[in-house]
């Protein structure tokens, strides 16, 4: 006796390969869908960083850390630990030569005198509808040799 095939039927094998088709194409749109959703989340992930990383670097190294931004949240009594700062970072005795330059250098604007004969500098950061001012003010006698000096942070929102 000899082994017949059953003769294939050529509609089922059509209907196979239109039923692989439709897989494949199902397969391959979901899979780029899940490749586009990764590379955006990718994105957004690297844009808040660099957003972050430059909110950080733009500001004067004795302010950052002190308000939050993006992403990191702020130190907790802010004002404090600025005049904390200034106190250590100028710290006396100093000139007034030298204090304005190390002022400048952390693009501290030098501004005054005051009504009191006091000078103070100003780093002025904010975006619509709030700004904050982190400043120093100081006295100096006749010399130039600062006498007194201390930090200051001011906030105003419309």
């Amino acid at each position: 006796m000899q082994a017949t095939c059953a003769p294939s039927n050529p509609v089922s094998a059509r209907w196979r390969r239109l039923v692989y088709a439709v897989v494949k194409f199902s397969l391959d749109v979901v899979r780029g869908a899940v490749v586009r959703l990764l590379l955006l989340v990718i994105v957004a992930i690297g844009g808040s960083v660099a957003l972050e990383a430059w909110f950080w670097f733009s500001r004067p190294p004795i302010v950052r850390g002190l308000s939050g931004g993006f992403i990191i949240s702020g130190t907790p009594n802010s004002k404090e630990v600025y005049r904390e700062r200034v106190r250590a970072t100028f710290a006396l005795p100093l000139t007034e030569v030298e204090l304005i330059g190390k002022l400048e250098q952390q693009r501290f604007s030098i501004e005054g005198p005051t009504a009191n004969s006091r000078r103070y500098a100003l780093f002025k950061e904010g975006s619509f509808p709030c700004l904050i001012s982190w400043g120093v003010n100081w006295h100096s006698d006749e010399r130039g040799d600062v006498s007194s000096i201390e930090g200051f942070v001011g906030q105003s929102c419309l």
